[in-house]
């Protein structure tokens, strides 16, 4: 009568519990985990008045709870990840002290009774986790949950509608819907949710737009919407979002822009763009820094850029690009002069088919050490000031099929270890001052099938010459 714990962790043979488990009054702690033929709960846990923790992990064989699970008043933690049999969860509107409810991978679970405002109720939850709850299309009223601090409903693919109600939801930090390809909107009133810091709605593929009272969120600071593939565009609000470090686009085909207001986010360390092929334009400033200009000179440049990662890969729009030292991944640290991002170490512009030449304000950023540009196929030249950049170590021209020459002076990279030409089918010769490139180890020269000679480099790693077929003279 004393017990206080019962572990039956990976009993996989057992279906039932006794009856007389309700005759242990002193019982805190129930692990039932990887029960995987457990087929329920006696009615006598009733009985258990002093239990806080009852797992139920991965009981595959589980299909319903007792009612009397909802006289366990001291109940604190209910978690039933991986019941994917389990149906519904029974009412349990009495359970005063329950910070965690974990219905994680319960794919079957098609409603959760009882969870409404009369619940007066869950009030000291702190955790709701439905991820994984692919059956489950509509979600209960969490209004009173005033405690709660995180919410997630990853990969609810039928989850079509919240209805919000969020203003008493002054401490949910973490919202997720990431994977509820269904869910085709939020309340208007989400930002009422003054705590949040994590909304991520990746793959929300029905999700057309974001209510303006987004700007509201002013702890927000991460806003995942990669995948969000009918998402036109952005609240103007979202510029008000002064702590956001990470906004994560990616995959949005039907963005087109990025509203002006975006000047505002301070904070912000990462924009993934990368995938919005119809993104003709971004905003000529972010957080009141040079940012990029499509069709005009950028604006000036402050001593105040916190954004060290900008993905741009395969945008098939953005036809020029007339301050690229910018437009990059990359880290800063101080910005002195138009043009300097002085600490800029990774420049990405992989995929950018329209990209015709460089900037010769490349040369400036003396602490660039990749430079990938596979795949620009409209890239004709190189300016010579790229061969400035003493610190450069990985040089990728793969795919550049229209590029007809590398700089003369070539050989001043002196940290050059990696130099990938693969597929320039334009080349026909390379500079003789490649041979001062004394740090190069490896040189892709593959499918270069006009190139007809090769200057002397015999401390070479690596040197990939396959199907050069108009080589004539190595």
């Amino acid at each position: 009568a004393a017990l206080t714990t019962v572990n039956l962790t990976g009993c996989a043979q057992l279906v039932q519990l006794p009856d007389s488990i309700g005759r242990l009054p002193m019982l805190t702690t129930m692990d039932l985990r990887d029960c995987k033929s457990l087929t329920g709960l006696p009615p006598t846990i009733a009985n258990l008045k002093k239990l806080t923790t009852l797992r139920l992990i991965r009981c595959e064989s589980i299909t319903g709870l007792p009612g009397g699970i909802n006289d366990l008043e001291q109940l604190q933690v209910l978690d039933l990840e991986g019941c994917r049999r389990l149906q519904e969860v029974p009412e349990i509107s009495n359970l005063i002290h329950l910070t965690t409810l974990d219905c994680k991978d319960c794919d079957q679970l098609t409603a959760l009774n009882k969870l409404p405002a009369e619940m007066g109720g869950l009030s000291a939850l702190r955790l709701l986790d439905l991820e994984g709850c692919a059956s489950l299309q509509a979600l209960p009223d969490i209004s009173n949950l005033v405690e709660l601090e995180t919410f997630d409903c990853k990969n609810c693919e039928r989850l079509e509608t919240w209805r919000g109600n969020c203003g008493s939801l002054t401490k949910l930090a973490a919202l997720r819907f990431e994977g509820c390809r269904m869910l085709g909107s939020l309340p208007a009133d989400t930002g009422k949710l003054t705590a949040l810091r994590i909304l991520d709605l990746e793959g929300c593929g029905r999700l057309i737009s974001l209510p303006e009272s987004l700007g509201d969120l002013t702890k927000l600071k991460i806003l995942h919407l990669k995948g969000c593939t009918r998402l036109t565009g952005l609240p103007d609000s979202i510029g008000k979002l002064g702590k956001l470090e990470k906004l994560v686009l990616m995959g949005c085909p039907s963005l087109k822009r990025l509203p002006d207001t975006i000047y505002g986010l301070t904070a912000l360390t990462t924009l993934d763009c990368e995938g919005c092929a119809h993104l003709t334009a971004l905003p000529d400033t972010i957080s009141g820094k040079e940012f990029m200009a499509p069709q005009s000179e950028p604006a000036v440049m402050c001593s105040d850029v916190n954004l060290r990662f900008l993905f741009c890969m395969r945008h098939h729009l953005l036809y020029t690009l007339p301050n690229l030292a910018t437009v990059v991944s990359f880290r800063v640290a101080a910005v002195k002069v138009v043009g300097g991002l002085m600490r800029l170490a990774t420049l990405d512009l992989s995929g950018c088919t329209h990209l015709e030449t460089l900037s010769d304000k490349i040369g400036r950023l003396a602490d660039l050490t990749h430079l990938r540009l596979n795949d620009c196929v409209s890239l004709k030249s190189l300016p010579d000031t790229m061969c400035d950049l003493r610190e450069l170590r990985i040089l990728d021209l793969t795919g550049c099929f229209s590029l007809g020459s590398l700089p003369n002076n070539i050989g001043n990279l002196k940290s050059l270890r990696i130099l990938r030409l693969a597929g320039c089918v334009s080349l026909t010769a390379l500079p003789d001052s490649i041979c001062d490139l004394d740090a190069l180890e490896q040189l892709d020269l593959e499918a270069c099938i006009h190139l007809q000679t090769l200057p002397d480099k015999r401390n070479l790693a690596a040197q990939d010459l396959r199907r050069c077929e108009g080589l004539s003279r190595l």
